[in-house]
């Protein structure tokens, strides 16, 4: 029986926090810009006056995200380098398909 890797185990534990960390900021930065754009889609009332599309506040929004899913795969790499050593199952990645 071998011996455990705390090294890797230890390891692990740290991505998974900074995993979970990246990804509820991902998903936070991702409902920001949903609303965004739903808010667009509310239609023309005189009394509320036209929506108007910010471009630069989108565009920061969507800088966030993507700065924040590169740093997740990233993360999400290196755990599943360290995974086999310390005993756990590798992340998955899903949705990375390119058709809409």
């Amino acid at each position: 029986m071998t011996e455990p890797n705390y090294e890797a185990i230890g390891r692990c534990q740290v991505l998974k926090e900074k995993i979970d960390a990246l990804n509820a900021y991902r998903n936070q930065r991702l409902k920001k810009l949903a609303k965004e754009a739903f808010q667009l889609t509310e239609g023309y009332y005189p009394q509320k006056g036209f929506p108007v599309l910010d471009t630069e506040k989108m565009n920061a929004l969507l800088a966030d995200i993507t700065a924040a899913d590169i740093d997740l795969r990233r993360a999400i790499s290196e755990f599943n380098d360290w995974s086999q050593t310390a005993g756990e199952e590798p992340i998955k990645l899903t949705g990375l398909t390119s058709g809409e």
